[in-house]
């Protein structure tokens, strides 16, 4: 992705950094009025760039670790992006990483998520939109339960099962999501990275000409490889 990319997407979700467990991320909720709902903190290994879940899982909410009493109402994380993007139809999944890969990689979709499988439900913020729910391995039956509560309030949704469809069964038991599966093949940008340590000249090169990787959509499965400049927002993200 690049820093000056990351730092884009993360300022696009606002979020933050914590020192909880000497140094994690902070997800923050802030609805389609603007209002900031919560603030979810997360440990993840910079290595593996996953979660920290040992020897216990490193989750917390903000206002928690400073003591503050709320009377927790979530939102979808990236609500505030239906406002500024009000005319792009939204592809909502669980991961709020995932949601940032997803923006990173299809721009010209609103990328929400839920924070958890069970975190599924329909809001006010969702009407008449077009929305595509993409759940990870192993929650697709239980988000498709769910689809009728959406039906009521937005213009259309559609549940996109491809995963399912292309996953090995060792990819099924770990869960994998769409993230998982886009980021399987190296970028352009991870190759770089690559070439750099193998050749510190290399780096030099690069710094002095300014050249810039320019991303590919290697690894995302043929049917669904939308390159944004080629795309509006009548592009269907998914053919199933």
């Amino acid at each position: 992705m690049g820093e000056s990319e990351a730092q884009r997407i993360f300022l696009l979700y606002n979020v933050g950094t914590s020192k909880a467990w000497g140094g994690s991320t902070v997800f923050w909720q802030v609805d389609v009025g603007g209002r900031v709902r919560v603030g979810k903190v997360m440990g993840y290994d910079p290595k593996t760039g996953h979660r920290v879940k040992e020897p216990k899982p490193q989750v917390a909410w903000i206002h928690s670790l400073m003591g503050i009493k709320l009377d927790l109402r979530q939102c979808l994380f990236g609500e505030h992006l239906l406002r500024q993007y009000s005319t792009k139809q939204v592809v909502i999944v669980e991961s709020e990483k995932s949601a940032m890969i997803g923006a990173w990689k299809m721009p010209q979709y609103v990328w929400l998520a839920t924070g958890g499988m069970q975190m599924l439900k329909p809001t006010e913020a969702l009407r008449d939109r077009d929305v595509i729910l993409i759940p990870d391995l192993g929650a697709e039956e239980t988000w498709r339960a769910r689809m009728g509560q959406f039906r009521a309030i937005c213009g259309s949704v559609t549940l996109f099962g491809g995963l399912t469809k292309i996953a090995t069964e060792e990819q099924r038991q770990m869960g994998l999501d769409i993230a998982d599966f886009i980021l399987m093949e190296p970028t352009v940008g991870m190759v770089v990275e690559q070439m750099k340590q193998l050749n510190p000249e290399l780096a030099e090169f690069i710094l002095a000409l300014q050249l810039t990787p320019i991303s590919t959509f290697e690894g995302i499965p043929e049917g669904w490889r939308v390159p944004a400049q080629e795309s509006d927002d009548s592009t269907p993200l998914l053919n199933n």
